[in-house]
């Protein structure tokens, strides 16, 4: 069974999630293609040996110099049929989302997307995903021939499977793109991609305003200095509320932190004048659930009562 791994390229360089993509695919095949979209001969793909990639194809393109999305999904489709692959792996980053459903409907299959397990049971993939914001894991079983997926980011672990993988440079024809990418904004200097981040700093509503995030980012600086993959990030109702321009956006609304990884976030200031932490406001407003909210409520209809039932009695004079 051969699968291939489409990697990805930022300026000539291979990213380091294409290593995860080709340990991913080592498990459910036993013949591992690499292909990757590129201008030119991408720096860094002859280290792909060591994790078990037994060839590695450049596919090659003048477009190619910037991520070309009609391009690209063509010249993978076309790889694709030519090579009768049993499953075809992307990554589920930014780019990644945007190539894999071409791909896949280019091919005429389904696409299990954002995966966090894969294996092969029977002759069949079977892939574990996330749903419902990751409050459950949902077990497909691919029927799609060929399989094609995507995985989450910072899931798979590269593991070295060392093997005299070879080398091949195709150069591709492809249509001219109507969707032409004319920048990537890269991150500031030192920054790290949240996908990429062992650890993410998060901050919320509990900072008050965006001027408040420069905290996040001096302690995500501090630890990047003593050694650490350390990045900040803000939860998406506070993103939304114009945070920090330089901060990221974990999440299901951006990127997916590393599995394994801590959030530090700061403690709720309690809003009680006396001190007190919210468990015991929790108590104190439990102590109350069993009474009226309203207790004067009859008051207001008792003329209505009397008007309907007549004079009122002796034994109701008491209500």
């Amino acid at each position: 069974m051969t699968v291939l791994a489409v990697l990805e390229q930022r300026d000539g360089s291979l990213r380091k999630i294409s290593y995860e993509v080709v340990t991913a695919a080592r498990r459910i095949g036993e013949t591992v293609e690499a292909v990757v979209c590129a201008a030119a001969p991408v720096t860094g793909a002859d280290q792909l040996g060591k994790f078990g990639a037994d060839k590695v194809v450049t596919l090659t393109n003048g477009a190619f110099a910037k991520y070309n999305p009609e391009g690209c999904a063509q010249a993978i489709a076309e790889r694709v049929k030519a090579g009768g692959y049993a499953a075809v792996v992307f990554v589920a980053s930014a780019t990644g989302k945007d190539l894999a459903p071409r791909v896949a409907a280019k091919l005429g299959v389904a696409l299990a997307a954002d995966c966090t397990e894969v294996a092969a049971e029977g002759g069949a993939m079977v892939a574990t995903r996330p749903v419902y914001a990751g409050k459950a894991l949902l077990k497909v079983k691919i029927a799609g021939n060929p399989a094609v997926l995507s995985l989450r980011p910072n899931v798979f672990t590269p593991v070295e499977r060392p093997k005299a993988g070879t080398a091949e440079t195709v150069a591709v024809n492809v249509a001219a793109a109507r969707v032409v990418v004319r920048e990537i904004k890269a991150a500031e200097a030192g920054a790290l991609d949240v996908a990429e981040a062992q650890i993410v700093i998060s901050g919320g509503r509990g900072l008050k305003e965006p001027a408040n995030f420069k905290v996040i980012e001096e302690l995500a600086r501090a630890d990047r200095d003593l050694g650490r993959q350390r990045t900040e990030g803000a939860r998406e109702l506070q993103s939304h509320r114009g945070a920090s321009p330089g901060v990221r956006r974990p999440g299901s609304g951006g990127g997916v932190a590393r599995r394994g990884g801590r959030r530090v976030a700061r403690p709720r200031r309690s809003s009680r004048a006396d001190g007190k932490d919210g468990e015991s406001d929790a108590v104190h407003r439990r102590g109350h659930l069993g009474r009226d909210p309203a207790p004067r409520r009859d008051a207001d209809v008792e003329g209505d009562r009397g008007d309907q039932q007549g004079q009122r009695r002796a034994d109701l004079q008491g209500r």
